[in-house]
């Protein structure tokens, strides 16, 4: 294989994968906003937490408004100093299907990680049209 068939393979390589990532950030981004707009909020709080030895979740606790109790483990990581016992937090709970609820804004956020997908994507889609370009230069 030639090192300009190889610098090609970058390329299109570079262009794949970023457009993963891109692709990725945008529907995080946007399931998030629907989630956010079309969620019912209920204010809860963190009644335990777990550290697995890699990361720490936090179980949070509240009411409906039928006022049944409802426990869930944050799907998204946490911490425990952002988390603390008895921090009060707002949920979020899909009105399709009630088992499904997240804490709303946590340190990590969907907005935040889709962004960051979507940035890095752009980023390697552009490095991959500048390789291509590059090479059709030459």
């Amino acid at each position: 294989m030639t090192p300009t068939q190889v610098a090609w393979l970058v390329a299109l390589g570079l262009v794949l994968l970023g457009g993963f990532f891109l692709v990725t950030g945008i529907r995080t981004v946007r399931a998030d906003s629907r989630r956010r707009r079309t969620w019912r909020p209920y204010p809860g709080e963190v009644v335990a937490t777990d550290f697995d030895g890699e990361q720490t979740r936090c179980q949070v606790g509240y009411r409906r408004a039928d006022g049944s109790r409802a426990l869930f483990w944050n799907t998204f990581t946490s911490t425990v100093v952002r988390d603390p016992l008895g921090r009060a937090v707002q949920v979020l709970e899909n009105p399709a299907d009630p088992r499904e609820a997240v804490v709303a804004g946590g340190i990590v956020s969907g907005d935040l990680v889709g962004t960051v997908f979507a940035m890095v994507g752009g980023l390697l889609v552009a490095a991959g049209v500048v390789v291509a370009a590059v090479l059709l230069s030459l």
